[in-house]
């Protein structure tokens, strides 16, 4: 028996994504209407970037010289900016690099920093002491700024946009995974497995890994919001999304030129930045009231 619950975590500390379907957080979440209506925002935005060639009417980057400015019309649904691009099609491909950058980022930042928070807490000693450190220092900067340093180091582009938000989001899920480490670490499971040889990393990924993988996907999806405003605040600085490829962010800088004679031009990509970032927000509070072990069991 002791042999057994060593090479194994208790049933309840697995149970944060158990049960597929009809798990009984999934059946919280599902009663959610703003979760859910935020699942659907979200799959039609992935749509939208998916099939941008197919749905937008002009490519993004042609330029219509003779209907430059020009206000919403049949032809041009949303109007067209300083250049006669259409600007419906510049908001549907602009989808993608706002999805790319929010998704790839968080990624990035969740893996890494899921692996050096984990392996801080557990390990603690003088290493925990120096990420810790690393960490305070990185926070005191606000991820935007963060951000902003790291992209004037490497130069503008989406790929390196990638990193520097990734980077900014970095210590915050080094301290998200660190603080739940540090109290499994003295667990009983925990205790039993080190006695028995197991290795640091058969324990981190197959005993604490699970248990904290609850928090770090709800915060997760509200680090995407994070992202996507991130990236749109560097597009607008020009250090985003380079033109000609369209960005929400550089379209928003491209309607406050001209905000007083042609205010749609950032008022559209103004609503999707807004639409998005609302959509992830909204799953992953409710995520966070799904997964709340104190909810009722329905």
């Amino acid at each position: 028996m002791a042999a057994r619950q060593a090479t194994g975590t208790p049933a309840a500390d697995h149970a944060t994504f158990a049960g597929g379907w009809n798990a009984p957080w999934f059946r919280r979440f599902r009663r959610d209407k703003m979760a859910v209506a935020g699942v659907i925002v979200v799959l039609l935005l992935t749509l939208m970037a998916v099939f941008a060639p197919y749905l937008a009417p002009y490519d993004p980057a042609e330029q219509h010289i003779i209907y430059r400015l020009r206000g919403p019309s049949e032809q041009f649904r949303m109007g067209t900016d300083e250049f006669g691009r259409d600007v419906l099609s510049r908001i549907i491909y602009g989808s993608r690099a706002s999805l790319i950058v929010g998704l790839a980022s968080v990624f990035l930042a969740g893996v890494v920093g899921t692996v050096i928070g984990g392996l801080s807490g557990y390990i603690g000693g003088r290493f925990d002491l120096m990420v810790s450190s690393v960490v305070n220092v990185l926070m005191s900067f606000p991820s935007l700024l963060l951000g902003l340093m790291v992209v004037v180091v490497l130069g503008p582009g989406t790929t390196n946009v990638i990193i520097a938000v990734a980077l900014s989001l970095l210590p915050n899920f080094i301290r998200l995974a660190r603080g739940p480490v540090l109290a499994l670490r003295e667990r009983e499971f925990i205790v039993a497995c080190r006695a028995m040889g197991a290795s640091t990393t058969r324990i981190l990924f197959k005993h604490v890994l699970p248990n904290i993988l609850g928090p770090i996907s709800v915060m997760s999806t509200l680090w995407i919001a994070t992202a996507i405003r991130t990236e749109a605040s560097l597009s607008f600085l020009g250090l985003g999304v380079q033109p000609p490829w369209p960005s929400w962010g550089n379209m928003i800088k491209s309607g406050v030129d001209n905000i007083l004679s042609n205010p749609w031009l950032a008022v559209y990509s103004g609503l999707a930045i807004t639409v998005t970032v609302l959509a992830f927000n909204v799953i992953g509070d409710g995520l966070r009231d799904a997964l709340d072990p104190k909810q009722k069991t329905l």
